[in-house]
């Protein structure tokens, strides 16, 4: 019985191999996000069944006949596994993960709900990530009220995950947040610091001195 269910593991995780490779593409291009341990799996399990479709499609307009159909490998316990159908998915499986974030990070289903009126929702979880993600400014004034300092600088880069506010900005001056009195410049800065450490003034363009 111990063997039965390894071997069924084993079968599991070579199927939905197509999956964990689109998901691991997917995971870098949109971020992991605050997602429970189910919702990666049905991901994963989504990835897999479009991959598997896909490669059927294609096969099938090729007229090419695998000796065992995927719909077997999925049902059949006692089928084996065509090892070139599983790396045909992995390799159609790849287009998959580049489309999911074209409409995750374009928020193209919440732009069509928004549309027609069916959601007023924007689909940015958090109001940081909705600021970082207009591209009508780049310079900003940053209020470090931990350390009492205020950056003015270009930002470059930021932090898409829950917890740490991160920055990384560029031609920075650095000022006392009490007095007003310049410290110093740096060519690039790195700030990390809590949600309610920090807060940011927009500059927008042509309103604001830049280098």
């Amino acid at each position: 019985m111990e063997f039965n269910l390894s071997a069924a593991a084993i079968k599991v995780a070579i199927l939905l191999l197509p999956g964990f490779i689109s998901y691991s593409i997917y995971r870098k291009l949109v971020g992991r996000g605050d997602r429970r341990t189910w919702e990666e799996l049905f991901i994963i399990l989504t990835f897999s069944l479009v991959s598997y479709l896909a490669l059927v499609a294609i096969v099938k307009l090729l007229g090419i006949s695998p000796k065992v159909s995927v719909s077997e490998m999925f049902t059949n316990e006692k089928s084996v596994i065509e090892l070139w159908i599983v790396l045909g998915a992995c390799g159609v499986g790849l287009i998959a993960p580049y489309l999911a974030a074209y409409i995750y990070n374009w928020k193209l289903v919440n732009k069509i709900g928004i549309r027609i009126r069916a959601s007023k929702r924007d689909g940015f979880e958090e109001v940081w990530l909705c600021l970082h993600d207009r591209d009508d400014w780049e310079w900003a004034i940053v209020r470090d009220h931990r350390e009492k300092l205020v950056y003015y600088g270009k930002v470059e880069r930021y932090s898409s995950s829950p917890g740490l506010r991160e920055l990384i900005m560029k031609d920075v001056e650095v000022y006392n947040e009490e007095d007003g009195r310049h410290l110093g410049d740096m060519e690039e800065f790195y700030l990390a610091r809590q949600p309610d450490e920090i807060s940011i003034e927009i500059v927008r363009r042509g309103s604001g001195e830049q280098k």
